[in-house]
């Protein structure tokens, strides 16, 4: 007779195409059906990934609140304390094991309905180095409700030790991953590539509508303060036209600055050369397009779409927010720049302009790196590990009081369990 699976819930803030949202569902769909027993739920309405998780046969669960239910509403912790209890019904009606948040407000709402339900095992998720004074404080004052956080990079990780005053020894690093299968052909970086990368790149740049012959540079994220557009826009507009044209820039994603960028790009004069998609479903095509991914942004944790990038095999010139340098090594697979700094960006960028065979060279060394080093088996792994270790010591007195590691454990010691 086998053992009966482990149950586990994972909770996020919503089902929307974000970063966060798409390394939840992968790493979801890809956790072993032998051990674990998953259900996914999140705390606004139906979003991108409902039906993709009820594609798998993954129960689903929507608590239904709106962004104006956020921290600066009046009603917050009447709200809060509501769904905590809703949210408690469902985990002891499920008879979950392992309740695993995403994201700031999930994990605050989880420890409360953790701690009523008495699941035995807690566990939040840290994304981002928080900017945010108040985020920190609450997740230090809620910490103890929870058996640890898992820190997408060891800065994040020392970051939440040093702001929040979190105990390293439950703060466990586990890094972004990706499948080597969904990138089976890689990029061109400025034309430099195979017969079948460069034909490939043709075919993606024909479907955006982009010129065959020109640079392309590109960024994809979420359209918000923390990438620090107007600074990508001001090293953009820099750049010097080469032999074959000016350079385009080509702009993926959407968010609450989407209005404001299109304004600045007219304000600028640059609206013959940015290209603003909007949201893609499958980014793959617009890294098959570009020639190298830029990111200006001034907080991050452990950018998923730098991780992509590298996989699809084009050159990163980032700059060095939180967990960026984990994944790019300057000079290697790409450059890395001081935040803020539109002279060094810019600087980068021509540089890779005027040597396309170096640029070619750093993509392919960071698809090997991304492959070698950041693969999605063994992120999925990793949590595995973290779930049947924890769930172990669930039973001990004081569990969540307690660190489910030594104090002598080491980072790697706890990436490597």
């Amino acid at each position: 007779m086998g053992f009966p699976m482990i149950r586990i819930l994972f909770l996020i803030t919503d089902f929307d195409g974000g970063g966060a949202e798409k390394a939840l569902y992968e790493m979801v769909r890809r956790l072993s059906r032998d051990l674990f027993a998953p259900q996914v739920a999140c705390l606004g309405g139906p979003g991108y990934y409902t039906e993709k998780y009820r594609a798998l046969d993954i129960p689903v669960h929507h608590f239904g609140l709106t962004p104006s239910c956020g921290l600066a509403a009046a009603g917050f912790p009447v709200t809060l304390m509501r769904t905590a209890f809703r949210l408690a019904r469902l985990l002891r009606r499920e008879h979950i094991q392992v309740l695993q948040t995403f994201l700031f407000h999930a994990n605050i709402l989880g420890r409360f309905a953790g701690s009523l339900a008495r699941t035995p095992v807690v566990l939040g998720a840290v994304r981002t180095a928080e900017p945010r004074h108040m985020h920190t404080l609450i997740d230090g004052l809620t910490f103890c409700l929870t058996d640890g956080e898992v820190c997408v990079s060891e800065e994040v990780r020392r970051f939440q030790a040093r702001r929040a005053g979190l105990p390293l020894d439950r703060l466990f690093v586990v890094p972004q991953g990706v499948d080597a299968e969904q990138y089976p052909v890689p990029a061109a970086p400025f034309g430099m590539g195979t017969q079948k990368a460069t034909a490939r790149r043709l075919r993606a740049r024909e479907a955006f509508g982009l010129p065959a012959d020109r640079p392309v540079f590109m960024f994809l994220g979420r359209l918000c303060a923390a990438k620090a557009l107007p600074d990508l826009l001001a090293a953009f507009s820099k750049l010097v036209p080469g032999r074959e044209g000016p350079a385009l820039l080509a702009i993926g994603g959407d968010g609450p600055q989407a209005g404001m960028l299109r304004a600045d790009v007219c304000r600028m004069g640059l609206s013959e050369r940015v290209r603003l998609l909007g949201w893609l479903d499958d980014p793959r095509s617009l890294y098959a397009a570009a020639d190298c991914l830029v990111l200006s942004s001034t907080v991050e944790g452990m950018p998923r779409v730098v991780l992509e990038a590298m996989a699809a095999g084009l050159p990163v010139v980032t700059t060095d927010a939180p967990g960026c340098d984990e994944l790019v090594l300057d000079g290697e697979t790409g450059f890395v720049v001081r935040r803020g700094h539109t002279e060094e960006l810019a600087s980068r960028m021509t540089t890779l302009l005027e040597d396309p065979h170096r640029a070619a060279r750093m993509g392919l060394a960071g698809r090997r790196r991304a492959f070698a080093s950041f693969s999605l088996r063994g992120t999925v792994e990793l949590y595995e590990a973290i779930y049947e270790r924890l769930l172990g010591g669930a039973s001990k007195p004081n569990s969540r009081t307690a660190s489910p590691y030594s104090s002598s454990t080491s980072s790697s010691e706890m990436n490597g369990l």
